[in-house]
């Protein structure tokens, strides 16, 4: 599922702009954006979303063909979670 340049994705995906716009306790900013950005961050380091400029994420090839196959999206995030403990492990 694509969505095109412009588009609200938190409309998009049916998130009301109360949820949007709710606060961390903190006041650290909005929990929604926080997690997007959480999201795309870790997206990008497992090679799923390309940024071809500033602000702009498209997913990458890689990641097409696990939106049809759950099992394989969940094996290569367990496989990305070990590779990333173990490089930490070894930074210790």
């Amino acid at each position: 599922m694509g969505l095109s340049p412009g588009v609200n994705s938190a409309a998009h995906f049916g998130h009301t702009q109360e949820e949007q716009e709710k606060p961390y306790a903190s006041g650290n900013g909005t929990v929604f954006l926080d997690r997007i950005s959480w999201a795309l961050s870790y997206l990008n380091m497992a090679s799923l979303v390309e940024k071809p400029s500033r602000g702009v994420y498209k997913a990458a090839p890689s990641a097409v063909s696990y939106l049809e196959d759950d099992m394989a999206l969940r094996a290569f995030v367990r496989q990305k979670a070990a590779e990333h403990t173990a490089r930490k492990q070894r930074e210790r």
